[in-house]
């Protein structure tokens, strides 16, 4: 499928310290799988991980940023960031309308995003679940979601 031909603005994910080694390689697996752009890491406790089969920091861009109050500061200029947290008050995944050009802000496994970053977002959304998910499985769904939604329909191809 040569889904760059017809994709309009970008996908990107930041990672704020990702914790387990296993869960930030999927991630960029995943990345790698969905045709994702961009990804930044923020903080210092991830690191190279077997699972990533793809060599994916080989092939997208990777900026790494000291901590996360600085992140905001070094995004694209259209970049639209949007939370995704465990929180029933953001907006459902099936309902949320993704931007053009989007990066994805991730928290830890053991925390979540600080209130001032969150509040600098444009958006938040929220993975209906009955519990919480590992970074990895959250990273995957929302990527998925955003990809599946701007695959062209056969009729927009021909």
């Amino acid at each position: 499928m040569k889904r760059r031909l017809f994709h309009r603005g970008f996908t990107s994910i930041a990672l704020i310290n990702p914790q387990k080694p296993v869960n930030f390689g999927g991630c960029l697996r995943s990345l790698g799988c969905f045709g994702g752009d961009l990804i930044y890491l923020v903080g210092a406790r991830y690191q190279k991980q077997a699972s990533d089969t793809l060599h994916t920091t080989r092939h997208i861009p990777t900026i790494h940023v000291p901590d996360a109050d600085k992140l905001l500061e070094v995004l694209p200029q259209h970049a639209i960031p949007i939370a995704v947290e465990f929180d029933a008050t953001a907006t459902p995944l099936h309902q949320f309308s993704h931007p053009e050009s989007a990066v994805y802000l991730f928290g830890p496994e053991n925390g979540s995003l600080s209130p001032a970053l969150r509040a600098k977002c444009h958006a938040s959304l929220f993975i209906p679940t009955l519990y919480c998910l590992n970074l990895c499985m959250a990273v995957t769904l929302v990527l998925y979601d955003r990809f599946m939604r701007t695959i062209p329909s056969p009729k927009d191809v021909s």
